[in-house]
């Protein structure tokens, strides 16, 4: 009886390993598949996360570009603001010099008049002697 069997067996048995070792190599695909999906998510995050260090490296490279343009517009403005009060600084010397020299310029020609009147009245003073001593002498001639 067993020799019987021994085909049926032999065809079951077969049978049998072929299946396990289908369930084998489904369970091997469903493990490959498992760690492709892992490693899939795995490389997901880390993008993610680069993604992240990027974009924040980025906003810190915009925020130092602001502070340097802040720093360098205030900067401009100190030496603008520097600049004009130089010019102004140098405008009120200018413009005091400027007076001194138009004081002085006054003071001259009073001084000059002054001095052009004082000669008059001596050139008058000497005309009137002039002639007061003419009418004497010609007042002597006539006695």
């Amino acid at each position: 009886m067993l020799l019987c069997l021994q085909p049926t067996l032999s065809i079951n048995f077969g049978i049998y390993f072929q299946k396990r070792e289908q369930k084998v190599e489904e369970k091997e695909k469903k493990m490959k598949a498992k760690e492709l999906e892992r490693r899939n998510k795995e490389e997901g995050e880390r993008r993610k996360m680069e993604e992240k260090r990027r974009k924040r490296e980025e906003k810190e490279k915009e925020k130092k570009k602001k502070r340097q343009e802040e720093v360098e517009r205030k900067r401009a403005q100190e030496e603008t603001k520097k600049r004009k009060m130089e010019e102004r600084r140098k405008e009120k010397e200018k413009k005091k010099r400027q007076e001194e020299v138009e004081k002085k310029r006054a003071q001259e020609q009073m001084m000059k008049k002054k001095e052009d009147a004082e000669r008059r009245k001596r050139e008058e003073t000497k005309k009137k002697q002039a002639m007061a001593e003419q009418k004497k002498k010609q007042g002597r001639k006539k006695k």
